[in-house]
């Protein structure tokens, strides 16, 4: 009987968990863009609802007044904030393209640089083998250096039919804008009417619930929300630290002659960006960068920019246990396969949202919101602690 019933339990778990993954799933593949905006005014509400009570209690002036007031100065603000920094960074982007776009003349060079050097390093190998393998390498370096392998004559050089996907991606956004636009208008109105009816919606959706899973869901707000603002400062330090490493190695690179280049608070910005993505960090850029200036010969720089990677990668390691606190820690491994799962369901968006959502998930287990076998065996422990207990002082 207790084999049976075992198996139920066991298919009835997943069978529940299965369910809950295919929420998860058409929620955030479905429902997510439509209900962003509400998640953004409800996380408005949250943040504004007390300050206004405050603001209105002191100054005598209607609550719903002051919110609206809050919440459109707050977003103003931040508006304003995000032009400024966009027409900035555009200005550079501007620039820093067109940069690179002259950087792809120089590829079918980078390239027989690699092939020389690959081809000089197999001379250890006997005459036979290394001919043979010599013979492979260089009809693989002549293949990546043909315009198509359906037109072979068209010359050398690389098929730059690869950035037709990136435009018709911008092309698509700038579709957008109405859509977008409309967002931020309903975000806006749906924040001012939240924070207005803060108190009441909250009583209202947690009156839906019994008393023991009301406490868990006040519970889980209050964990995800801390967790949140901690995260937040934390990357935020994290990403300011990275661009002044960055910005002040390469300025001293180029007070030295060894860094002639310019285009360095972009550089800097998108590096200590980079820097945040889980298992990434920067070497997805320095590592290549450092990589490409030694193949081309300038050491130098190659050097320089190895050793920009080695103090930042040192100071992040020493500084991101202190501001996480170890708390949102995952094994590497798990982070690569969220980010993997979440990056073929849900696109761009999954790298971020998946490890994210794990990350949530594990802080509620720490917390017994979410309980696992190791927290039922707890309770049952404790439970029968206190029936001994209790027993032992009635004799």
């Amino acid at each position: 009987m207790d084999a049976v019933e075992k198996k139920r339990s066991f298919i009835i778990s997943v069978i529940y968990y299965a369910m809950l993954i295919g929420l998860f799933y058409l929620f955030f593949k479905f429902a997510f863009g439509i209900s962003l905006p509400f998640m953004i005014a409800g996380a408005v509400a949250l943040l504004l609802h007390r300050p206004a009570e405050m603001i209105s209690s002191k100054i005598r002036v209607r609550n719903g007044f002051i919110s609206v007031v809050l919440v459109v100065v707050s977003f103003g603000v931040v508006m304003l904030a995000l032009t400024l920094v966009g027409i900035l960074i555009g200005n550079e982007l501007k620039g820093f393209f067109s940069f690179l776009m002259g950087k792809f003349s120089d590829i079918p060079q980078l390239v027989a640089s690699v092939e020389s050097w690959v081809l000089n390093a197999l001379t250890v190998l006997p005459d036979g083998a290394e001919n043979i393998v010599k013979g492979s390498v260089t009809e693989f370096f002549n293949t990546l250096l043909t315009a198509s392998p359906e037109a072979p004559d068209a010359g050398s050089g690389f098929d730059f039919s690869m950035l037709a996907t990136p435009i018709q991606g911008a092309w698509n956004g700038v579709k957008q804008i109405p859509s977008m636009l409309l967002a931020i208008v309903i975000t806006v109105i749906a924040s001012c009417f939240m924070t207005v009816d803060y108190t009441r919606l909250r009583t209202s959706i947690l009156g839906f619930f019994p008393r023991e899973r009301a406490e868990k869901i006040i519970k889980t707000k209050r964990v995800m929300t801390s967790a949140l603002a901690k995260l937040f400062k934390a990357y935020t330090l994290i990403i300011l630290i990275t661009f002044c490493e960055m910005f002040l190695g390469l300025n001293l690179l180029k007070l030295i002659g060894v860094y002639n280049g310019g285009y360095i608070a972009i550089l800097s910005f998108v590096t200590a960006l980079v820097d945040i993505l889980p298992v990434l960090g920067t070497g997805t850029i320095l590592i290549p960068w450092a990589v490409y200036l030694f193949i081309t010969g300038n050491v130098p720089l190659g050097i320089g920019i190895t050793i920009i990677y080695a103090v930042i990668w040192i100071v992040r390691q020493v500084i991101e246990p202190k501001l996480v606190a170890g708390q949102v820690g995952l094994p590497s491994i798990v982070t690569i396969i969220a980010m993997y799962v979440g990056a073929k369901v849900f696109g761009a968006l999954g790298i971020f949202l998946l490890p994210l959502t794990v990350i949530f998930i594990k802080l509620l287990a720490d917390e017994g919101v979410i309980m696992t076998k190791r927290h039922h065996a707890r309770e049952k422990a404790d439970g029968e602690e206190a029936v001994s207990g209790g027993a032992a002082g009635r004799r």
